[in-house]
């Protein structure tokens, strides 16, 4: 009988060499990668991209090296690096998850949200299981409105890995398909504290989007903590809003800014809030705030102008609206806005080439043909502005300036009928129009209804104290009645609008200058 012993024992020492041999290989490989991602873990980025930078300068296409190195630009929201990594590990393997998640992560933070369900759609047809990233897929599809697909989305994760965090994104997608039996349980889930503070604002600000108040009420009522943070009374405020309780909305909102004076989303909403009831100078104190916060903004720089403009700080709306195409070049609103308050500031000719900008941008926009309109009004060119006018009327018929504009050009053309007519008409639809108030004084004026003129001039002045024209044509209509005490009051008051004006622009034009 052969002695098969030393060799069998033989051949066990090789094999099990050979195994240490190729796990220790793994080890090596996997070492460098395990160490990277707990630096990455622990915000370490500078050690972790320098280690990074060692292995891809040996292993350029190493694909995990390039996954965690787009990781590592994602946090330091450099996002164009971060997808240029991500597309290059997802060109050398098509089926690399990190790389489709950094990829729908790049997408999700610039803000293409199409883009990002597509990538994260792609994850899913690889790794079906993957439930964080059906968690963020459901988010994306409720933002773009497709929410039969996000409630397809949350079904697909297990019941008991349905994290709190999608209860909000749930009642949106049920709500928007009038599916309203669905929500009940939902809200008994808040009620019993199955959310943090955090996803229950955001499942009540749901609610009150779609107007349901009382249950909004409830919940914060239920959930009021003992110190109640900046976010609870902003949603708080919300609600207060909505059921038209306005003062406690507004003391809340302070409240709430007194806790968090740099939140952008709080500093936003408070500037829309007093945009809302009119209160012009504040609502521009809180979107400059919230512009030296997240500077640059077009959403800011858009609402800001406008708000300069209502409070007649016109200079200042042309900077701001001329940052605001330095900043979206390419962006009709922004041209618009830029050529609207050219206007407002009777900078025709600077106007002018921006409103054809954009409406080559945007031919069939009838806010663009409206400034066109106004701005060759302004300029005396009649057939022009008629053309400009009446096609912005064909896009909308209610635009309620485009008739008042109308009106003007008919006056200018001698038509005093016609430019009556859509004054009128302009009053039927808008009765607090000032400036249709004030054209009908000096309509009546002109045609010696002296006391209909004085009516219309007085409401005018009412509505809009702080425009000269109105009265100086009032300060004629008295007069011509023989009241020269008030005719008097009335031109000093023309005369000390317009010098302030004029010295609002020549400080403005300063500043400008320094």
């Amino acid at each position: 009988m052969v002695d098969r012993g030393p060799r069998i024992w033989g051949s066990l020492l090789a094999v099990v060499l050979a195994f240490l041999l190729f796990t220790s290989a793994g080890i090596a490989q996997q070492s460098p990668r395990t160490n990277i991602e707990g630096l990455i873990r622990a915000n370490r980025l500078e050690a972790a991209e320098k280690q990074l930078w060692e292995t891809l300068q040996a292993r350029p296409d190493e694909i995990w090296a390039l996954d965690l190195l787009g990781t590592i630009r994602l946090k330091q929201k450099r996002n164009p690096e971060a997808q240029a990594l991500f597309q290059r590990a997802y060109s050398l393997n098509s089926r690399d998850v990190p790389a489709l998640r950094g990829l729908g992560e790049g997408a999700r933070a610039a803000g293409s949200t199409d883009d990002a369900i597509g990538w994260y759609t792609k994850l899913l047809s690889i790794a079906p299981t993957d439930i964080p990233a059906r968690r963020v897929l459901a988010i994306l599809q409720e933002k773009a409105g497709r929410y039969q697909e996000s409630i397809s989305t949350i079904h697909g994760i297990p019941a008991a890995s349905r994290t709190p965090e999608l209860l909000p994104v749930l009642a949106s997608d049920y709500l928007a398909l009038h599916q309203e039996e669905n929500v009940g349980p939902l809200i008994a889930r808040v009620v019993r504290r199955e959310a943090n503070l955090e996803v229950s604002l955001d499942f009540v600000a749901v609610l009150i989007r779609n107007g349901y108040l009382k249950d909004a009420d409830n919940i914060l009522q239920v959930l009021r903590p003992a110190d109640p943070s900046a976010e609870y009374l902003h949603v708080l405020a919300r609600v207060r809003e909505a059921q038209e309780r306005i003062p406690e909305a507004s003391s809340l909102l302070e409240k709430a800014l007194e806790l968090e004076p740099k939140s952008f989303d709080l500093l936003f909403d408070c500037a829309r809030f007093e945009a809302q009831h009119e209160r012009w100078d504040a609502a521009v104190d809180l979107l400059n705030r919230a512009n030296a916060v997240r500077p640059d903004q077009p959403d800011i720089l858009m609402k800001l102008t406008l708000a300069l403009l209502k409070s007649r700080r016109r200079e200042k709306a042309v900077a701001v609206a001329k940052r605001l195409n330095s900043v979206s070049p390419e962006n009709a609103d922004a041209q618009y806005i830029l050529a609207f308050a050219l206007v407002e500031n009777e900078q025709w000719e600077m106007a002018e080439p921006i409103a054809l900008k954009a409406e080559k941008s945007r031919p069939e926009d009838a806010n663009t043909q409206l400034v066109l309109g106004i701005i060759r009004v302004s300029r005396g060119e009649l057939d022009a502005a008629r053309q400009s006018l009446d096609k912005s009327l064909a896009l909308d018929p209610k635009l309620v300036d485009a008739h008042y504009y109308s009106a003007l050009v008919s006056e200018r053309r001698g038509n005093f009928d016609a430019a009556r007519k859509e004054l009128e008409g302009v009053l039927k639809v808008s009765p607090n129009h000032a400036g249709a108030h004030a054209e009908l004084g000096v309509l009546d004026l002109r045609a010696g209804n002296v006391e209909a003129a004085r009516s219309s001039l007085e409401t005018a002045i009412r509505l809009q104290p702080e425009v000269a024209q109105s009265h100086y044509q009032l300060g004629l209509v008295y007069s011509r009645l023989g009241l020269q005490d008030k005719a008097q009051t009335e031109m000093d008051q023309f005369k000390k609008l317009r010098d302030s004006e004029d010295a609002l622009r020549r400080n403005e034009a300063g500043l400008r200058a320094q």
